[in-house]
């Protein structure tokens, strides 16, 4: 199914396009397969064993976290959403990371090698971050933005929370 999903996403994008609608939506849908495909397997994997990688556009413009070799260090100061799932997450037993791109997610899991991950972005951030997991043998669910962007972007927290709870 992965296989026709990856064949077909650009044919049927460009159909998308002639006919003027948003072929975004290609990529929500391949996201959602994904995660269906995937979810079976992540469930199998204890959270001990699972990173969570949220992009820095969700921190606050006005974060005093500093960029490390392991992404951003959250102080957990309440200027953004991030430090109380953060803490959430990591007493599950979850590895959180909130990094500034994917170089830093492939070079975490080169040094540590997780065995499943659950990675927050945009679609297009998502859709590359699964295409990678899948690339590593690790299952992956994406968590899409609830607003999108580069700056003050937003996720629903609850349904995070939910989420990582499985």
């Amino acid at each position: 199914m992965l296989v026709s999903i990856s064949v077909l996403e650009s044919t049927i994008k460009s159909i998308f396009r002639l006919s003027g609608a948003d072929d975004s939506i290609v990529d929500d849908v391949s996201v959602h397969l994904r995660n269906y495909i995937n979810r079976k397997g992540f469930l199998r994997i204890q959270k001990v064993n699972r990173f969570i990688f949220m992009p820095q556009c969700l921190r606050s413009t006005a974060c005093p976290g500093k960029l490390t070799p392991e992404g951003i260090a959250c102080i957990d100061c309440d200027q953004c959403g991030i430090g109380k799932p953060k803490k959430y997450s990591e007493d599950l037993g979850y590895k959180f990371y909130i990094v500034p791109g994917s170089s830093f997610i492939k070079r975490i899991i080169k040094k540590y090698q997780p065995k499943a991950i659950v990675g927050v972005g945009c679609q297009m951030e998502i859709k590359e971050g699964l295409d990678l997991c899948h690339r590593y043998g690790l299952p992956a669910l994406g968590f899409p933005l609830s607003k999108a962007g580069c700056l003050a972007t937003e996720i629903d927290w609850e349904q995070f929370n939910d989420a990582v709870n499985d």
